[in-house]
């Protein structure tokens, strides 16, 4: 379902800007998952962790601004990443 929704979703992104305020790293026995941690923007009233590759982790310095592509989703659920 999560890939259907995101594969053919074609609506126009919302763009926010957030401000990043720490990073971290999961690591897992077979997998390594880099976060991105931001302050609250458009919809979302908390600061979250939002995964990114890990070039995009490396590139990325605390007190950064990114810019978050929030989709609507052709299931209409919502899904966001950063650019």
């Amino acid at each position: 379902t999560y890939g259907v929704n995101c594969v053919y979703d074609q609506s126009a992104p919302k763009v926010y800007s957030a401000k990043v305020v720490d990073k971290s790293i999961s690591q897992g026995r077979r997998h390594t998952t880099y976060y991105l941690r931001v302050e609250p923007w458009g919809p979302h009233r908390e600061a979250e962790n939002i995964s990114v590759a890990r070039s995009q982790y490396e590139e990325t310095t605390i007190g950064q601004r990114v810019s978050i592509d929030y989709m609507e989703g052709c299931l209409n659920i919502p899904w966001y990443f950063i650019e």
